[in-house]
């Protein structure tokens, strides 16, 4: 079973962990109009997942690495009654699995650093909220060969969809549906430019929001 076939698999078991929580907690939506006021007035929100990055394109990373399951981290603030401002870090590892075309590199992890900015696009007295989000930030490869390290960064951006259900006060679960565009600073012969100049990831991942009232 190849790694294009996998990940779909991981993809498909992220959205059945996502969609589990709506039929546990689907008796409390007769319960919305006992919440209290301040129930749904956060200051911000933390989440953490499961992160099943999937590269694609015409480009070394797509081409000569094996990527693994990683970890996604993100925090925001709410500025206005729906704008969001905050931070996402990301971060996974990769298997060379094509030397000729990556380099002689045993390894490398993978992170993506955002400032991201968030719009809620369904009015906060809901359980169920859509949050479309966009990022700008870094991108960094750390190299492993042997016992030697080096780096490569660039710089990248981000859009997503955030999907989310809230079960009480200071919990949810949320699906993320992320792509991520990166721009390479790699020294590399002008002909090479398609190939090391930029990448691109699917980033889906599914985990758990933390709320601050």
């Amino acid at each position: 079973m190849n790694k294009r076939v996998l990940l779909n698999l991981s993809f498909k078991k992220l959205c059945v962990l996502f969609l589990l929580p709506f039929a546990i907690y689907a008796q409390q939506a007769d319960e919305e109009n006992e919440k209290p006021s301040y129930y749904y007035d956060t200051l911000g929100q933390a989440k953490i997942g499961f992160l099943s990055p999937i590269a694609y394109g015409d480009n070394f990373i797509a081409n000569g690495y094996d990527t693994w399951n990683g970890v996604d981290i993100s925090a925001q603030i709410v500025i206005e009654d729906r704008l969001l401002l905050g931070l996402q870090y990301q971060g996974f590892k990769g298997r060379v699995i094509d030397q000729e075309l990556v380099g002689p590199i045993d390894a490398s992890t993978i992170t993506h650093f955002f400032v991201t900015a968030g719009y809620s696009l369904l009015e906060k007295r809901n359980d169920f909220h859509v949050e479309g989000n966009i990022g700008i930030g870094g991108v960094g490869l750390r190299n492993e060969r042997g016992l030697r390290r080096f780096n490569d960064n660039g710089f990248a951006v981000m859009a997503n969809l955030d999907l989310s259900y809230r079960i009480n006060y200071w919990l949810a679960f949320y699906l993320n549906i992320q792509n991520n565009w990166d721009f390479w600073s790699i020294e590399r012969p002008t002909e090479l430019d398609d190939v090391f100049g930029t990448s691109s990831f699917f980033m889906p991942s599914v985990g758990l929001k933390f709320y601050i009232l």
